[in-house]
């Protein structure tokens, strides 16, 4: 993509090389989205790890009627927190390789989360109007 700064770094031949990168997803975010975009864009990556901490934490759901998902929470609750967490450093959200495992465990998680809660009703025939 285009430079986001207009300053050349030192290259190996005394040429100048284009910084293209904040080593930082937030300010990457923010700088090529803007307010509105970072926002939005905050609030997709810390919700799905807020349904993560909340599913590792359901009160009163014990194994039978949680099954795996309270310790699959917990997991996903740590992988994303480090994802984040690193990409502090590290351009890690404009890599599609491990964005792509962010946003598929963040997806994962939310869903779950959605219908152990039972906000989602995924049973077959559950959406459909009487006599269809």
């Amino acid at each position: 993509g285009p430079a986001l700064t207009n300053f050349m770094a030192p290259g190996v031949d005394g040429e100048g090389v284009v910084v293209r990168e904040p080593h930082n997803s937030f300010v990457s975010s923010l700088v090529r989205g803007g307010v509105v975009y970072f926002v939005l864009w905050g609030a997709v990556v810390f919700g799905s790890m807020r349904r993560a901490w909340l599913g590792a934490r359901l009160p009163g759901l014990g194994e039978e009627a949680a099954g795996h998902f309270k310790g699959f929470a917990a997991w996903s609750f740590i992988i994303m927190g480090m994802l984040a967490l690193t990409s502090l450093s590290e351009p890690h959200f404009e890599t599609p390789s491990i964005a792509a495992m962010f946003y598929i465990v963040a997806g994962m998680v939310s869903m779950e989360y959605y219908i152990v809660t039972r906000r989602v009703d995924i049973r077959p025939g559950a959406g459909r109007a009487p006599g269809v």
